[in-house]
């Protein structure tokens, strides 16, 4: 049996297992993976989680807050709203290297909100290529071939290096064109300032208990709805009224393999528009000691 004692901080609880204070931690910090590797006196066990980064999109106030042109005048019209800018944000990034540097090989590039094989999913849906040529383009054709500027909002104590992750996708998008500074702060302060709109871009996570993909369709790009419960962190306040009935549809139908065809429909049609940008999903890692299992 595994002794255990609730140690919040990371340090601390790593500190713990290599004294033998514990036998198990869970949560391992990628920082200390390779260390742990090294000692062979532990191991380490690691999955695929269905906690998923992505990009949230202001796509609906206008003109947007915190985008400005060169010269830093406020934008005319709300770059997000065009479908052709937000492809452009998700082909400026280049998820294999932000999983494999920035976050020491924890985490892999995503697609939607759950990896393959989680009820509910699209065989349709793959992680968007890096192409940032290909993002230029796109920029120009919708308007903006100098770029604009941009804050990006996120989190300092929510995600796996969240602030590292958001830096390393400000200096990706800077290089298409579009001048982005970072804005990181608690997510006490984060969360309302997204729910009232209060950004134009920001980085943000979302783990779906139930494993199944209507949760996170209905929290996260739902018409938003506070009465029923949909949309309630609709920050972007995507809307789509064929996904909505899609998933309504879902939701009332009993049969699990028509329900997870509806859902893969509403999914396709949601990410296609990009409602948001999915970037990568966390691996979760334990170590433990010898007959620990």
């Amino acid at each position: 049996m595994s002794r255990s004692r609730p140690i919040t901080d990371d340090g601390a609880r790593v500190a713990a297992l290599l004294s033998g204070a514990v036998d198990a931690i869970d949560m391992l910090p990628s920082a200390i993976i390779a260390t742990i590797r090294a000692r062979g006196d532990m191991r380490i066990a690691a999955v695929v989680s269905n906690r998923v980064a992505f990009l949230g999109v202001n796509m609906t106030a206008d003109p947007t807050p915190f985008t400005t042109d060169a010269a830093g005048n406020a934008l005319p019209r709300n770059p997000f709203a065009d479908q052709r800018v937000r492809r452009a944000m998700s082909k400026a990034i280049n998820r294999e290297a932000v999983t494999s540097r920035v976050l020491d090989g924890q985490a892999v590039p995503a697609a939607q909100f759950l990896p393959d094989g989680y009820p509910g999913t699209s065989r349709k849906l793959f992680p968007e290529a890096y192409d940032p040529d290909g993002a230029r383009s796109l920029l120009a054709e919708a308007g903006y071939p100098q770029g604009f500027n941009l804050v990006l909002l996120a989190t300092r104590d929510r995600g796996a290096n969240d602030i590292k992750v958001a830096e390393a996708i400000a200096q990706m998008l800077t290089r298409v064109g579009v001048r982005t500074s970072v804005d990181a702060m608690p997510y006490s302060t984060f969360q309302p300032r997204y729910m009232r709109t209060d950004f134009a871009l920001a980085l943000r996570s979302w783990g779906t208990e139930t494993g199944e993909g209507s949760m996170a369709l209905r929290a996260i790009l739902g018409i938003r709805d506070p009465v029923a419960g949909w949309g309630m962190i609709n920050g972007g306040r995507y809307s789509n009224p064929m996904v909505d009935t899609l998933l309504t549809r879902a939701l009332a139908t009993l049969d699990s393999s028509a329900r997870e065809v509806l859902v893969s429909q509403a999914t396709e049609l949601a990410l296609n528009e990009q409602g948001v940008i999915p970037l990568h999903y966390d691996i979760a890692a334990w170590a433990m000691r010898p007959g620990v299992t």
